[in-house]
């Protein structure tokens, strides 16, 4: 359980609305690149691993400037509960994709280190 602001919050839930916020944010970023039309992107929903398996979510973020970029990483189960989750930061690369490919190595050797190798791996 972790307390801010005094409330009271436990850790998935903290990490729910994280994921949720960097989403919302990554759509906002988009549209925002894109002023020309005024489509709106479709949020996506997540799609569960196979019962009895493991999904893993990776993601990034970037800011510009800094030498680091964050690597976020959460493993689900079936039904969708946070078995475990990773955030950390390391060094930035020329490229976003090149980032993303790292914050996925490093999710797959996070899972298999907890135990928790997926069956499932979703990432941008």
């Amino acid at each position: 359980m972790v307390i801010y602001s005094d409330k009271q919050r436990f850790d998935h839930h903290l990490v729910d609305f994280a994921l949720t916020f960097l989403l919302e944010f990554n759509e906002s970023s988009t549209l925002s690149k894109d002023c020309g039309s005024l489509s709106l992107i479709s949020r996506q929903r997540w799609i569960a691993p196979p019962v009895g398996c493991f999904k893993l979510n990776t993601n990034v973020a970037v800011h510009p400037g800094e030498v680091y970029f964050g690597i976020g990483t959460v493993i689900r189960d079936h039904v969708g509960v946070i078995v475990t989750d990773l955030a950390k930061r390391a060094n930035r690369v020329p490229s976003v994709e090149n980032e993303e490919l790292i914050a996925l190595c490093e999710g797959l050797r996070f899972a298999i280190d907890t135990g928790c190798p997926p069956s499932v791996t979703e990432c941008d």
